[in-house]
């Protein structure tokens, strides 16, 4: 394990699950949809927050020393699968039984049929979701446990990178990646010989977050928000390039290039963040971080009656959202 954390990270990990939760709360880009404001406003800076997640998981669990592959996997059982599944349970029986007010909600929530139901929507996971699917959104813990479960491994490779070789992987990482996915989206008919590839560019921020491990950040502190500023207007300029001009209705939000930079962006401006009551103040939420993410959706059904037209702007409601659903899932 990596003996010490950075406050600044924790404090990202703060801020990145506050974008998760905003990302939820706010309405998804649509083709003439009349909310589209508030989606090119929100949703292009939440969704590089939530990439943070992928750089912070595989900044540390890339670069852990483990001793003991079977400590390795109970701790991640312990501390990741467990919590899901009590939550999930409760998310599960909620939605199902109309948040407790069924007139058999007592006698649900404890019959083996909506155990087994449970258990049943667990197995099936996000890939096929339905009506017997718990939640949507838990489709991340699914990728975690994956990610995990490989990361002893990957990671045995990534340690053995020299510092000085690391920044030239990850330009190698993002190019296959970048040829892969702008001749698909922008150029589908173009006979050209593919190339291996990670197929899942989570995995790739995955990968560059343990990469970055070791490098002197504080090198690029001073292009760090530029990062941020220029990736946050290319994603409102080809969200709405995408849809309105190309018909290619698929926002810019995977590891597209805007999203790189932003998301790069966000990861050294908190990396590098110099130690103050403040930042130590925000860090303690973090050991909070999982909860929240297993719980925000969860509250956002009992407090968006109200918080979705508490105002006029579209914008301002689905920030209340979020702050309310983050405060109380704290």
């Amino acid at each position: 394990m990596i003996a010490k954390r950075i406050q600044g990270v924790e404090v990202l990990r703060v801020f990145a699950i506050f974008m998760v939760v905003l990302i939820h709360s706010t309405p998804e880009y649509t083709n003439s949809s009349g909310s589209n404001l508030a989606a090119l406003i929100l949703q292009s800076i939440s969704r590089a927050g939530f990439i943070s997640f992928f750089l912070i998981s595989g900044y540390f669990a890339l670069n852990e020393k483990i001793v003991s592959l079977k400590k390795y996997y109970y701790n991640r059982f312990v501390t990741i699968v467990i919590p899901f599944l009590l939550y999930a349970y409760i998310h599960y029986f909620m939605v199902h039984y109309d948040f407790g007010r069924a007139v058999n909600s007592l006698s649900g929530f404890f019959s083996i049929n909506t155990l087994t139901d449970f258990l049943h929507a667990i197995i099936i996971g996000p890939a096929f979701n339905g009506s017997m699917f718990v939640s949507l959104h838990f489709w991340f813990i699914y990728w975690i446990v994956g990610a995990y479960a490989v990361a002893p491994f990957v990671g045995y490779i990534i340690q053995r990178i020299e510092p000085a070789s690391r920044l030239k992987s990850i330009a190698f990482l993002l190019g296959v990646s970048w040829l892969h996915l702008y001749i698909n989206r922008y150029f589908p008919n173009a006979n050209i010989i593919s190339i291996p590839f990670i197929t899942d560019g989570w995995f790739v921020y995955f990968l560059i977050g343990g990469l970055l491990y070791g490098l002197d950040l504080n090198k690029y502190r001073k292009y760090a928000l530029l990062f941020c500023v220029i990736g946050y207007i290319l994603t409102i300029f080809l969200t709405w390039y995408n849809f309105a001009i190309l018909s290619i209705y698929q926002a810019p939000y995977g590891i597209d290039i805007n999203m790189v930079l932003c998301a790069c962006g966000f990861f050294i401006i908190f990396q590098t963040l110099r130690e103050n009551p403040l930042a130590t103040w925000f860090a303690r939420a973090s050991k909070y971080t999982y909860g929240i993410y297993l719980t925000h959706v969860f509250m956002m059904y009992f407090v968006s009656g109200f918080t979705k037209t508490a105002t006029s702007s579209e914008i301002a409601n689905s920030v209340f959202t979020a702050v309310v659903a983050f405060t109380l899932a704290l």
